[in-house]
């Protein structure tokens, strides 16, 4: 029996949008990602050796499994995600709105907020060291299986999708700190 491939919108909201992604390598195992104008972007690559072309820079970047970026778009972008690898192309695309992330940490509020959203937008967050994006920690994988198996409908569904996502973001700014603290 053939295995299908899986691409689709997992949730819509004003802030939010989650993607997700699986191709075949029956199928043509190429995909292509846009990024929204003024998003962060955060991308969960899910299977080993999945190349990214960005398409405004022409940049290449090659990922192993369990990597993740998180990611500023001042304008809409698109890139492409493929494998050479006989597994599936997986990955989860969760693109949050500029104006939902200032809402949330405030950088009117305090030095360290301020200094955080500037470090988001500038991309500050993408790699952990030098051009290495940072991996995927247990509970990180924990949360991107809730919001990919969460059965919830309506403003339930709403809530603890936001609730998922800042838990993603609590994390990944910690790591980042943790790393700088070494």
């Amino acid at each position: 029996m053939k295995e299908q491939s899986k691409k689709g919108l997992l949730f819509r909201s004003a802030d939010f949008k989650i993607i997700q992604e699986e191709v075949c390598p029956e199928q043509s195992s190429k995909s292509i990602m846009t990024e929204g104008q003024n998003t962060f972007n955060l991308l969960f690559l899910l299977s080993q050796g999945i190349y990214l072309e960005a398409q405004d820079c022409r940049t290449r970047f090659l990922f192993k499994k369990n990597q993740y970026i998180l990611h500023y778009s001042s304008q809409e972008n698109t890139s492409l995600l493929w494998t050479e690898n006989p597994e599936k192309l997986k990955y989860l695309q969760i693109q949050v709105t500029y104006q939902y992330m200032e809402k949330l940490i405030q950088p009117e509020s305090d030095h360290e907020s301020a200094d955080i959203l500037k470090k988001m937008v500038n991309n500050n967050y993408i790699f952990l060291h030098k051009e290495t994006p940072p991996l995927m920690t247990v509970e990180m994988h924990m949360i991107v299986k809730e919001i990919l198996s969460n059965p919830k409908k309506g403003i339930t569904q709403k809530l603890l999708i936001e609730a998922k996502i800042i838990k993603l973001l609590i994390l990944m700014i910690e790591q980042f700190v943790e790393k700088k603290n070494k």
